[in-house]
């Protein structure tokens, strides 16, 4: 009985060590992400409005392209 027990203490054990690896891992991932939103923010925050209109149009440039294509697909069918 006893060893039951011990191996039901371990069972625990192990549940919880993966319960905490799993809430630093995502903790991790929600510090890296916080981080590059930072960094992306300083960076169009410094470069006085260049940047945003160059992003701007290669969204709009690939809008464009992928009309095109989806235009050329119904024509074609």
């Amino acid at each position: 009985m006893n060893n039951l027990k011990v191996c039901l203490w371990q069972t625990k054990q192990l549940s919880a060590r993966k319960k905490r690896s799993r809430a630093q891992a995502l903790t991790e991932y929600a510090t890296l992400i916080a981080f590059v939103s930072i960094l992306c923010a300083l960076a169009f925050s410094f470069t006085s409005g260049k940047i945003g209109p160059a992003v701007s149009e290669a969204f709009h440039t690939t809008a464009r392209q992928l009309d095109g294509l989806s235009s050329a697909a119904t024509n074609a069918s």
